[in-house]
Order: C-alpha cells, then sequence, then structure tokens
C-alpha cells in the first residue's frame, strides 16, 4: 500500500499553506478576540510553523509506525530500525527506497533521497542550467524547508515509536535532493 503521489503533494501542500497562514496573518477579530496572539516576528512566526508542522508528523508518523509493525517481531537493533525506516517505511511514504545512508556507529546517520517525493512538484523560476535540479538561493530554501519540517516530524515519530528517541534535521540545497540528519538522543 502506498500513498497517490498527486494527494501526498496536495495535502501537504495545503497543510503547509494553512499552517504558514494562521500564523503569520492574523484572523478576522470577533467580538471575544482581538488578535493579541498574533505573532508579527518573522522568526517567531519561523519557529511556530516549524514546531507545528513537525508535531503533525510526529503524531502521524508514530501512528503509521505502529501500524506498519504490529505484526512484526519488535526490533533489537538500533540498525535493524533505521533498516526499517529507510526500506519499508520509506517506500510506504515516498515511494522508494532512500539513495544513500551514512552512519557514524555512534548514533548517528544521514539519510540521502536524490527524488524526494514532497519535493518533485516545488516549482522556482527555471535557471536554465539542469532540467532536473535547481540551485536555490537564500529566499527559495526558506520555502522549501517549510515543506521538509512535516517530513522530520514523521522520520522523528517513527523512530519514536520504534524505540529510537532521536532529532532530526534536513539540509536541502538542490531539489528536489535532500538530506536527513538523525541523532539519536542516547547517543549524546
Amino acid at each position: 500500500m502506498s500513498v497517490s503521489e498527486s494527494i501526498w503533494s496536495l495535502l501537504l501542500n495545503e497543510f503547509v499553506n494553512y499552517v504558514v497562514s494562521s500564523v503569520s496573518e492574523p484572523s478576522e477579530p470577533t467580538k471575544e478576540e482581538n488578535n493579541e496572539d498574533f505573532i508579527n516576528d518573522p522568526e517567531d512566526q519561523k519557529k511556530i510553523t516549524k514546531a507545528k508542522l513537525s508535531n503533525a508528523g510526529y503524531q502521524i508518523g508514530q501512528k503509521l509506525a505502529d501500524r506498519y509493525t504490529k505484526d512484526r517481531s519488535r526490533f533489537r537493533e538500533q540498525v535493524d530500525i533505521i533498516r526499517f525506516l529507510c526500506k519499508d517505511f520509506w517506500t510506504l511514504l515516498f515511494g522508494k527506497n532512500v539513495d544513500n545512508l551514512k552512519t557514524n556507529h555512534r548514533g548517528m546517520w544521514i539519510i540521502r533521497d536524490e527524488n524526494f517525493r514532497p519535493l518533485r512538484n516545488l516549482s522556482f523560476p527555471f535557471d536554465g542550467k539542469n532540467l532536473k535540479k535547481f540551485d536555490l538561493n537564500e529566499n527559495q530554501i526558506q520555502i522549501v524547508q517549510r515543506f521538509l519540517y512535516f517530513p522530520c516530524g514523521l522520520i522523528r515519530g517513527a523512530l519514536s515509536a520504534l524505540g529510537i528517541d532521536a532529532d532530526v534535521d534536513v539540509h536541502c540545497s538542490l531539489i528536489p535532493a535532500c538530506e536527513f540528519t538523525v541523532i539519536s538522543k542516547e547517543s549524546n
């Protein structure tokens, strides 16, 4: 079972836009409220957007990992959990295995996906150099980053459900490729 790419893209796009607009635009005032909770500072808006998208991904990632591992025996080693994440779980969510996995054997993994599904349909002005990948400027990186908070949460939630408490960060400068860094809190 996998998720339709068009549905996945539409859902993620609308969800990100909803969260960004709910944080950055004041709502219509009513008699009971006067928009005192509106956040005007761009850095605070970015932090709250990241937290909302990541937390939603975390909850969904936990539930999906529980659902897809309920008939399996528990994983014994962290390497087995990471292997499951990079093969089975990644395929369920993004339609393919990861392209590259690196580790320092001390609780840190770098997961590289050269054609990350949530970024395939993002478009920016064509630079004339390469038909498949685009170098991003700083503003574009910030926009792309919004679409990666939710997948980071998915990964963190899945790992949590499988027994690894970890921080997940992502770097993307050439879409649709991105690199997730997973650092186990147990190794710190």
